[in-house]
């Protein structure tokens, strides 16, 4: 059954999505009008432009020095209406957000508290929000509902033993049944 699961994820969108574009920009034809654009507006874009190098910089960089920048909090002078942009590890870090934020305690995201909910779904962002949000996020539903169809079609699953109140459930984002929901899985004989 893991074989199953594994191909899954190694369907032809994914492949088309990161395996043949990935190869564009080594084109020397490549032209995208975005990242011109960009850079005859934005000086910074040579950042970016240059990742590789500024990524090897930051990993040059001694532990401790980022440990130091973090306790005490950085600050840039003159910088008024600047747009900035956050990384999702900072709002789900946040004390008011999570109690003990750098612990593992799984445990939080089944609280029954509505206040508590409320906080983990504003300050819970691994795709990020709003028009600047991660367009992974589609690929990612769509591996779900490739994963499911696929599940579908390879075995017949029916309830083995459940019964109606089994079916109570409480809402902690996803769906958490009060008991084992039981079925038998058996593969589809074609």
């Amino acid at each position: 059954m893991s074989l199953g699961f594994r191909c899954i994820g190694l369907e032809t969108i994914t492949t088309l999505c990161f395996g043949d574009s990935a190869s564009c920009f080594e084109s020397e034809d490549f032209h995208s009008p975005v990242l011109d654009s960009m850079e005859s507006i934005v000086s910074w874009f040579m950042v970016f432009k240059h990742f590789w190098v500024v990524r090897q910089l930051i990993l040059l960089v001694p532990e401790w020095v980022a440990l130091v920048l973090f306790k005490r909090g950085v600050a840039f002078a003159q910088m008024k209406d600047t747009i900035v942009s956050m990384g999702v590890l900072f709002p789900m870090q946040h004390p008011y957000a999570f109690e003990k934020p750098e612990q593992f305690i799984p445990e939080r995201w089944l609280t029954e508290d509505p206040e508590a909910r409320e906080r983990h779904e504003k300050f819970f962002v691994p795709f990020s929000k709003g028009p600047r949000s991660c367009l992974g996020i589609n690929l990612a539903w769509c591996e779900m509902y490739l994963a499911l169809a696929s599940l579908y079609r390879r075995f017949d699953i029916s309830l083995d033993g459940t019964k109606d109140e089994d079916f109570d459930w409480i809402d902690v984002g996803l769906a958490l049944f009060k008991a084992p929901l039981k079925c038998y899985v058996s593969p589809v004989v074609e």
